[in-house]
């Protein structure tokens, strides 16, 4: 039976230019789901899951879509064969303003 695991990667923090969350080391779970919860948005902000092998080099998640967060609320990202380290970053779209938001990440 697998046992989850649930992280709180950002709390209601305020991005104007990027969204990176920290890395995390997810290599014992075999499934992953990022929640990204857009408390307060001007604009369309896109992105991906990303990976690494080390924590340190990333790549975007080749069978991920792009992440597309376009108002307030929830957006949930499965991610599967994922390796080792994950994280995710999202970016505004051209005039998109700030983004208040919260990312969990849960495992299992």
């Amino acid at each position: 039976m697998a046992t989850p695991q649930t992280v709180i990667l950002e709390r209601d923090a305020v991005f104007t230019d990027e969204l990176c969350t920290e890395p995390l080391e997810a290599g014992w779970a075999t499934e992953a789901l990022f929640f990204v919860r857009a408390l307060e948005l001007s604009g369309t902000w896109t992105g991906h899951v990303q990976l690494s092998s080390d924590g340190i080099d990333w790549v975007d998640a080749p069978q991920c879509p792009e992440v597309l967060v376009e108002g307030v609320g929830i957006v949930p990202v499965p991610v599967a064969h994922f390796g080792v380290w994950l994280r995710i970053r999202l970016a505004p779209a051209q005039g998109a303003g700030p983004l208040k938001a919260r990312v969990t990440l849960v495992l299992k």
